[in-house]
């Protein structure tokens, strides 16, 4: 090994060059389990060197592509971030018929389920960040949502999340066909129609900030979001109330 220093001032560069013979191993590069990959550099040089090759960093897609043939489901990049309206996804169906679609979190826990056309399709989904799976066959197909803007706010109260410890009330509304709510910012209209609120309480838009369809509104106290309403379109530019969940203690409900 040769080593060779160059000063400039306070400045040291240090060039290791390291012989390589024709029979000898390129260098690997090692990828720790501590963390996220790292997005590569490119590094200064002096002289020929041999060129140094890296397996290809996982980076989050705008889009998750998910291909179906009827019995696998494959997802090329299991990394999606999310966007201002939600989180993508590009069904690929090579079945050449209509597939039916499961959706699980990320232990298995059935969520929902889809219907994909033949000629595929192309979604737009409210899922928060985190580890989901989704099956259009057999064998489900893992992906993580990554949030690095941060434009998702979790409608989900502090009582309701696993582990609490604490315990919270449920609510869901019907309403009777051609149904009318009130007109407006849903913050507004959760400001109205919510009783319990104290002065201090915040109530903001939760979910992703362009979303369409369903609304959510959640109320934080002491940084703890201890209550939260849905809100669905009634059609005629109004929004009806159709679930709400709220932290015991709290005191906040929707008025009768």
């Amino acid at each position: 090994m040769a080593v060779l220093r160059l000063r400039a001032g306070a400045l040291t560069l240090l060039v290791t060059a390291l012989a390589v013979t024709s029979t000898g191993c390129s260098p690997a590069a090692v990828v720790g389990s501590g963390g996220p990959p790292e997005t590569p550099r490119p590094s200064a040089s002096v002289g020929p060197s041999p060129v140094a090759t890296t397996a290809p960093a996982a980076f989050p897609d705008a889009e998750l592509r998910i291909a179906c043939d009827g019995s696998h489901t494959a997802i090329p990049n299991p990394l999606v971030r999310t966007q201002p309206d939600g989180v993508h996804v590009r069904f690929e169906n090579t079945s050449e018929t209509n597939l039916s679609v499961a959706w699980s979190d990320g232990e298995g826990n059935a969520l929902f389920g889809d219907d994909i056309p033949a000629a595929g399709a192309t979604l737009i989904y409210t899922f928060g960040p985190g580890d989901l799976q989704v099956a259009c066959g057999e064998t489900p197909a893992a992906f993580t949502i990554v949030d690095p803007d941060e434009l998702y706010a979790s409608p989900g109260t502090w009582c309701a999340a696993k582990g609490s410890g604490a315990s919270g009330t449920t609510g869901g509304t019907d309403y009777a066909p051609g149904a009318t709510g009130p007109t407006g910012d849903v913050v507004d209209i959760a400001r109205s129609q919510l009783k319990g609120l104290a002065s201090d309480d915040v109530v903001e838009h939760a979910g992703y900030p362009l979303a369409t369809g369903n609304q959510f509104v959640r109320v934080i106290r002491d940084g703890r979001t201890v209550a939260a309403v849905e809100y669905t379109p009634d059609g005629q530019g109004g929004w009806l109330i159709v679930g709400s969940n709220s932290c015991e203690g709290s005191d906040i409900a929707p008025k009768d």
